[in-house]
This record gives structure tokens, sequence and C-alpha cells, in this order.
């Protein structure tokens, strides 16, 4: 029988060794081309709309729900959006101040992309304070600048123990060094492995800064540095509880990581086999929590951490080097043994704390997956599900977007060619399709698209469109 090359297969290049069926090729070509175009007139037709209703009526928000008397500003704020562009006046806060409340930030170095997200912070979530972590110290300077009550800190001295450097170590150590071994420290889709492994650590660990006074918010907002706020968001329902976006990737070693650091852990709620809820989590329509945003709360997050560091324990005196019982499935990779040797090297005080070591060292038993091998927002989402689900409130829809357009990052890499400056940066008319899609946040992942924006590039070392 004539076997047909599947849509699927040639998206993911896995074409066959001749290709028969020229019916699948031209309908492939046809969709992609209607996908183009569709975006690209929807892209103009709101473009359109936004230049023409500037003397009109302005146009409605999605209905807005907050709690603790938090109550939406002038309608002056509702009109203005903020903007990166040189004449921009600063939009007044939509929101009141939630004056118990922090926002967590963690970004490599000043883009326009970062710059418009803690703007947008402040507008439409307006926290006490928005707290950035980044790379070297002299960014601080322009991140400050972005939005009122920015304070800025450097990445390996926001929290103890705690550092690139150390993260890095604990992958040498870790790592499986091999002549085909390609799971070093070199970038990955523009960042270096133990920096986006220590961006997730300054998150989940943030509680334990000294740096800050007052001292961290109890429910800190932790938020990724190229997310737009497009309007007011609710963080907390009428009960009080967190609420939580869904809508995120479902990827495997994420799952199978966290299982493994929960694995044998005794505490917490029982499922209906009676037995301790150690498993991942997901939302009711199979997506994950991974939304590039979370409402954290302290006392859960150091039980996470404090539970990662137990694994440690647990293994150093068993010798054991088996999976949880999830790892049996066929479809998962092999996971390779690494070194458990925590307490006979002599380097303690140049070392991550014992949870650090914990993830890295679970991450790396799949090598070949190191560089998507742990979540802290997944992470985070299961072990307060299981242990503390009181404490948040799902949504039933999504309601972000990682891209301003429909797929792809499209929508980045447009604007490098609508601008004069010939940069990637998040213009309001791109975001546009965004905010008529009823979205709350958009994503603008210049990283992402690195090919295009050359946003490493030498000449952008202090910045870029910033």
């Amino acid at each position: 029988m004539k076997r047909t090359a599947s849509v699927g297969a040639i998206l993911h290049g896995h074409r066959p060794v001749k290709f028969r069926d020229r019916n699948v090729f031209a309908t492939l070509l046809f969709g992609i081309f209607c996908v183009v175009v569709f975006e690209m007139m929807f892209f103009v037709f709101f473009s359109s709309r936004e230049r023409t209703s500037g003397s009109g009526r302005s146009r409605r928000e999605l209905p807005f729900e907050r709690t603790n008397n938090e109550v939406v500003m002038s309608s002056s704020s509702k009109s203005c959006l903020p903007s990166i562009e040189p004449n921009a006046k600063p939009c007044p806060p939509a929101v009141a101040m939630m004056r118990e409340l922090d926002a967590l930030v963690v970004a490599a170095k000043p883009t326009c992309a970062n710059k418009l997200a803690l703007m947008s912070l402040r507008q439409y979530a307006n926290p006490r304070r928005i707290i950035v972590v980044t790379t070297e110290r002299r960014f601080c300077e322009k991140f400050k600048t972005a939005a009122d009550g920015i304070e800025c800190f450097h990445e390996d001295e926001f929290v103890d123990g705690v550092t690139k450097e150390r993260t890095a170590d604990a992958i040498e150590k870790f790592r499986t060094k091999t002549k085909e071994s390609k799971n070093d420290d070199k970038n990955f889709m523009g960042r270096s492995l133990s920096g986006w492994y220590l961006q997730q650590f300054i998150k989940l660990s943030a509680h334990k800064t000294k740096k800050l006074n007052p001292p961290l918010s109890k429910h800190y907002l932790v938020w990724d540095s190229d997310m737009i706020l497009l309007r007011p968001m609710k963080l907390f329902d009428s009960a009080g509880r967190a609420v939580r976006a869904i809508g995120g990737n479902v990827v495997p070693s994420y799952k199978r990581t966290y299982e493994r650091l929960m694995s044998g852990s005794t505490t917490g709620r029982k499922n209906d086999d009676g037995e301790v809820d150690n498993a991942v989590h997901y939302a009711d329509d199979g997506t994950s929590f991974v939304a590039h945003q979370m409402l954290f709360d302290a006392d859960v997050a150091e039980e996470m951490l404090s539970a990662f560091a137990k694994s440690s324990s647990r293994r150093r005196s068993s010798g054991s080097n088996t999976s949880s019982s999830s790892s049996s499935s066929s479809s998962r990779s092999e996971v390779k043994d690494v070194p458990e040797d925590f307490e006979r090297e002599d380097d303690h005080a140049r070392r991550l704390p014992p949870w650090g070591e914990a993830i890295i060292r679970e991450a790396y038993r799949e090598p070949e997956n190191a560089h998507i091998g742990f979540s802290e927002y997944e992470s985070y989402a299961s072990f307060v599900s299981a242990r503390h689900p009181e404490l948040v409130k799902s949504l039933t829809l999504k309601n972000w977007a990682r891209n301003p357009f429909f797929t792809g990052s499209i929508g980045v890499v447009v604007t490098k060619y609508v601008r004069v400056d010939g940069l990637c940066c998040p213009t309001s008319k791109v975001l546009t399709p965004a905010r008529w899609r009823n979205l709350a946040y958009v994503g603008f992942e210049i990283g992402h698209a690195e090919a295009t924006c050359d946003v490493r590039s030498p000449k952008y070392k202090d910045g870029y469109g910033w």
C-alpha cells in the first residue's frame, strides 16, 4: 500500500526518501501562505483602526475585578498605553498600589522589551516595588529609569550562596563528560545554561534575600522580563487565593525532573491511592501552568526547597540512583547515573545550597534534555497543588500569548523591518492585535529570534534598544 507522509512529519523535518504525494506538499505550502496572509491582514486592519480611533471614543477594556478594595484609577490611565517611543509620555497607574505585594523580574541586560515590561507592570499591576535582578551592576542605572519604585541588584549578590559561578560549577560536576556530550555551559536560545538555571534559582529563593528593606512580601509576583501586560490583571480572587494562569506548553523533561526530586518524599497530602502526591499537576485542559508569570508564596517556596534538599539526603543515605515510578514509561529518555558525592568534597563554601545542587543533579540525569531540564513555574505549581490547593485558583481559559501574533516569532521579527532603527522592539501597532484578542499579557521574546534581531552582537553589550 502506498504510504503518505504526514504534514506533521514534514514540518518536523522527517521527509520520506521519495516524496510521492505532491498533494500533501501543496497543501502544506498553501496553509503556510494562508497563515502569513491572514496575520498580515490582521496586523494592517488593527493598525489602521488604532490610527482612526484617536479622536473618537476610546476602546473598551475587559471588565476588571480586584480584591482588597483596589479600584481602577482615572479614565485617562485607561486610554494611555505604555510606550518606549522617544516622544511617548509616561502613563499613570491604572490601579491602586498593591502595598503588600512585590514583583520580581530577572533580566540579563536592558532591552526595549523588558523596558516596556517594567512600564506595563507599574501601570497595570502597580506593586509596592519592582525588584530587578540582572547580570551586571552597571545595568541597574538603566533599569531604575523604566518606572517608579524599581530596586535593582546584581545576580550574584541577591541571595547568599546562589551565584552563576556556583551554578556553572554544579553543571560541570554533574554533566556527562563524553566526547559526544553537548550539555556544557554553551549558549542555548540566546542564554547560557548556568544563567538559565540561575534565574530560576533566584525566583524560587528570593524570599531568602537579605538585601531588601522591608523584606520581600509574603506573596510576590514573579514576572518574566519579556512579558508585557496589556491591561489590569486579576491576581487574587475574592477569597484571597492566588489566581493562576494556564495554557503553558507541556515539557516532559520538566515533569521527570520534578518527580525525581520529590521521589520518596513522605510528607504532604495523599492521592486516591493512599500515596503521597509527588506528581506533576496540570490544568484541567491538559496544559501546564508555565505561563511565564506566577504568584509565589514565600512559605510554600521555602517548603518546596526544603523538600528538594531532603531528596539529596535521601539519595546520599540510600546510594540510590533510581528515578520516580513514572520514569519506567517507554516514552522517556534513558536516565544517566551522575555523581552523588555531596559530602566528599572540601569546597563546601563554594557550592550551591543543597536544593540547588539537587535540581542540577536530577536535571542532568538526562543530559540531552538538560537545556530544558527544570521549570520553576511547573515545580512550584505542582507542589502547591499537591500540598496547599486551597491557596490557588486556576483560570479556566488561557488569557495570554507567548508571541504578539498567532505563530512563531513573526511578531518580533516584523518590527525589525518597520522600525526606523531596524531593531526588534515592541511597538503599539504590533501589540494592538493582542489587545483586541482580549489578552492580559503577551510575550516579546527577542532572544528567540536571535539570528534576525542580532541581540547578542557586541554593539548591544550595554543594552538593546535602550
